[in-house]
């Protein structure tokens, strides 16, 4: 955490195992307290939150002491904000991917932050409650779904992936898709951070086996062929790209499978196994029974008419 003083000064300080829980009621965001006996030391340039060169250890024989209202007159320290709109002026590459964010060992996260702009989107939070919590419920394969397709020259017939032995890490390729097999499942519940599958309940949070806590969400998945006018090749699609597909909801296909088994799928989606797609195709080689075989996941699908 990052500790400021009334002149405006900052240092990192750090709070390692027991030492979190002892202070874990006592320090609070935006209080002042008396701190002393910090252990102090060096701070490394690869991984300091400010421009100070020391940082602080806070551990048991650290005494804090919060301060009197009277006394605490730190004030917030001024912010620069940036707008979404804006993020494209500080992309560092000239390459056409979209626009993504991520942290890195050199950034901050200030929580509820004393600004008139926090204000203000805490209040449009509150309006677009339920909006925001229908699009924290949807699973993040929308971005791979938007990719642009390439130039024509880019795209592959269907045979030459399947003869290719040293798989690139994804394909383009100009293809129809056949749904033949209306007995597979066509949704699950998946973990809501990793998309694996789970026993849980929709909406339960439960421990995923891949070492963090989870929430049950439905996702959509569905086997597939796809044509072109060399060969046909198994694939699957997942999530909103398999939505888009079966044009229908994950909680249509959810409740189908629930109350009726598969019976009335067909009631209920409505692919189109003439029309023309552009698809992006990513290759997953894993090892199945002692042999390594390689199974396609559709990673984008596009109209070509919209192209």
């Amino acid at each position: 955490m990052v500790l400021s003083d009334s002149e405006g000064n900052s240092v990192q300080a750090t709070l390692y195992e027991d030492s979190i829980d002892l202070f874990r009621d006592k320090l609070k965001l935006h209080r002042t307290y008396y701190i002393s006996n910090a252990y102090v030391k060096h701070a490394p340039k690869s991984h300091t939150l400010t421009n100070n060169a020391f940082q602080w250890t806070i551990n048991s024989s650290t005494l804090i002491e919060e301060a009197k209202e009277t006394e605490a007159v730190i004030t917030i320290p001024q912010r620069s904000l940036v707008s979404f709109s804006e993020l494209q002026n500080y992309v560092k590459t000239n390459t056409e991917i979209g626009i993504s964010l991520a942290t890195n060992a050199h950034s901050s996260l200030l929580l509820e932050p004393k600004i008139p702009a926090a204000d203000v989107m805490k209040d449009w939070c509150e309006v677009n409650k339920e909006f925001l919590l229908q699009q924290s419920s949807k699973t993040d394969d929308s971005s791979s779904s938007s990719a642009t397709p390439p130039p024509p020259g880019d795209f592959k017939d269907l045979s030459t992936i399947t003869s290719t032995t040293n798989k690139s890490d994804h394909y383009w390729v100009k293809a129809s898709i056949a749904l033949t097999n209306f007995q597979q499942r066509f949704a699950y519940i998946a973990c809501n951070k990793c998309n694996i599958s789970t026993g849980a309940e929709l909406e339960e949070t439960f421990d995923c086996i891949k070492g963090h806590e989870g929430k049950g969400v439905g996702r959509s998945c569905v086997q597939v062929h796809l044509k072109d006018n060399t060969t046909a090749l198994p694939a699957t699609l997942f999530g909103s790209i398999a939505n888009k597909f079966l044009n229908c909801s994950t909680a249509q296909l959810l409740q189908q499978i629930t109350e009726n088994g598969n019976e009335d799928i067909k009631n209920i989606i409505n692919p189109c196994s003439e029309k023309q797609y552009n698809i992006k195709l990513k290759p997953s080689t894993k090892e199945y029974a002692g042999e390594m075989k390689c199974k396609y996941i559709v990673d984008a699908l596009h109209d070509v008419e919209s192209g």
